[in-house]
């Protein structure tokens, strides 16, 4: 095989011909006759560095674009859960602080509330929880496509 290289945007190259890019080529190897030039490929794990033929799978432009649409605003969401969750624990310390005869179970309860919120969004933008719900999702989606 011919060697590759990581060009200046973070993919994978053929180092004799940086302008062909590796997983095009995986992905053209993978769907032979079924191979549609104006197609474009996506890359199911969002890795583009991850170029399996597993990970692979061609979509038309619309579809990939609203794919990623997706993806940003789920990203953008749990950005804001996690910023929200923290500005209020911080709110809910201050009221502690400021305020010591406000019920101090009720707020204790309330502080374990905001953390399970932020744990758990963390969680889904950065951890775990967020590759084990979203695997499912990936292979349905990926089965869907190949069914068109």
């Amino acid at each position: 095989m011919a060697k590759t290289i990581i060009n200046k945007k973070g993919r994978r190259v053929f180092a004799d011909n940086p302008n062909n890019l590796f997983y095009r080529w995986v992905a053209k190897k993978k769907y032979g006759d079924d191979w549609r030039e104006d197609f474009e490929i996506h890359h199911i794990d969002g890795d583009k560095l991850h170029d399996d033929d597993s990970n692979l799978i061609q979509m038309n432009r619309k579809d990939h674009y609203n794919l990623h649409q997706h993806e940003n605003k789920q990203e953008l969401l749990s950005s804001l859960i996690i910023v929200l969750s923290v500005s209020y624990f911080i709110a809910l310390v201050a009221f502690g602080v400021l305020l010591p005869s406000l019920n101090q179970a009720g707020l204790n309860i309330m502080r374990g509330a905001v953390m399970l919120i932020l744990i758990t969004a963390l969680e889904l933008r950065y951890g775990i929880i967020g590759k084990v719900i979203r695997r499912p999702n990936e292979r349905m989606f990926k089965e869907e496509i190949e069914k068109k």
